[in-house]
């Protein structure tokens, strides 16, 4: 799963003095990583559950205030494995992560579309160090996006939102909805903003037509 949010300059000035707000009590250069929060790992080894459910919410609630819309995008990977085992897919579409990045993309470029935005008005961030991060400037140069910037969570407090988004995102399709109630109820009222999740659905490999092999987005997976 790969997630982010879409927000203008003066929303995204004001979400990163809360979320710092928010980690302050964790130290002075807390950042919020998923996986040590759920694991309990420094910084976030000192909370009870009860301050751990607390901390979560009002992270949820600066997206939600904050967020004009969040964006979600997955793949099952033994459905993808197995139509690139049959076609030069991740070649030609993108290896996993590149290829949910650009869906984001998509999903950004439809939504600047409907207000009249110029697409090369946007700027696109994503994490540094991910890997195949060259192919997802390859794609975007190809097809006429803006090249992506790459920046750590700590430098773009912004993608530690994303963090959290694709980290309950993905909760729910490995476990089939059956999560922790924090993540639930983040996910419930997540779904009450602007929002676009999806699941990137590969059918049958032996079935896809050798010209097309074009992925389809189903937006209505939860």
């Amino acid at each position: 799963v790969v997630a982010g949010c879409v927000a203008d300059v003066e929303q995204w000035v004001h979400f990163e003095r809360e979320w710092k707000s928010a980690l302050a009590p964790l130290g002075p250069d807390a950042v919020f990583h998923a996986v040590d929060f759920d694991k309990g790992n420094p910084p976030f080894d000192k909370l009870t559950s009860t301050e751990a459910d607390d901390l979560f919410a009002v992270l949820v609630g600066i997206i939600c205030r904050r967020v004009e819309k969040s964006i979600s995008q997955g793949m099952i990977l033994k459905d993808y494995k197995a139509i690139n085992s049959k076609y030069l897919f991740a070649e030609s579409y993108g290896f996993p992560y590149p290829a949910l990045a650009r869906a984001c993309m998509g999903a950004v470029q439809k939504l600047a579309g409907t207000h009249s935005v110029d697409n090369q008005e946007i700027l696109y961030f994503f994490e540094d160090g991910a890997k195949h991060k060259g192919q997802i400037e390859w794609i975007a140069e190809r097809d006429n996006i803006p090249i992506p910037i790459f920046r750590k969570k700590k430098e773009a407090v912004p993608l530690q939102a994303g963090d959290l988004i694709a980290w309950c995102n993905n909760l729910y399709l490995t476990t089939n909805g059956n999560i922790e109630s924090r993540y639930e109820r983040a996910l419930d009222r997540l779904s009450e903003k602007s929002n676009e999740w999806g699941l990137i659905n590969y059918e049958d490999p032996d079935r896809i037509p050798t010209i097309l092999r074009i992925p389809v987005r189903d937006p209505n997976y939860r």
